[in-house]
């Protein structure tokens, strides 16, 4: 169960790391911080947004790394730059 349970986890930081790229789009595009995170607060992506947007949320990145290498560990990934050779974790 705590593998299954970490990548679950992994799939919330990933959707954490999606609201992050639209704030850096949003402020390219010159959109107001304060109307972002309001709109992706009431919008579809509430409950991500709301975990990124916690102040006070403490995740070391040694366990990020850890996380990583588990979710790696158990995917079938495929790279580009290996002429789309599989590469396992």
């Amino acid at each position: 169960m705590g593998l299954s349970f970490d990548l679950l986890i992994n799939a919330v930081i990933a959707g954490v790391t999606v609201v992050g790229e639209a704030m850096a789009l949003a402020d390219a595009l010159g959109l107001s911080e304060e109307l972002v995170t309001g709109a992706l607060a009431n919008g579809p992506l509430a409950g991500i947004a709301g975990r990124a947007f916690a102040q006070g949320a403490n995740y070391p990145l040694r366990l990020a790394a850890k996380d990583v290498t588990l979710a790696t560990a158990s995917a079938d990934l495929i790279c580009p730059e290996l002429s789309g050779q599989r590469i396992c974790g």
